[in-house]
């Protein structure tokens, strides 16, 4: 999935307070994001893609509490 369409979709989850799907939807995004880390050499890059990654558990923790 596109990362805007995902956005897009986890968006309307917190909107509906659909917390749940929201929080699916955020495990998708951040294993995809980790996966890529894993496949990308160039440092720069992997940096950036590995502090998306270090954010995961605050993000999960602000959907399980319905903040966004």
């Amino acid at each position: 999935m596109v990362l805007g369409q995902l956005l897009a979709a986890e968006g309307c989850s917190l909107r509906a307070q659909n917390y749940g799907q929201a929080q699916a939807l955020s495990s998708k995004f951040f294993d995809a994001v980790r996966a890529q880390a894993t496949r990308t050499a160039a440092a720069s890059p992997k940096d950036a893609l590995e502090r998306i990654v270090r954010t995961r558990d605050a993000v999960t923790a602000s959907l399980t509490r319905g903040t966004e």
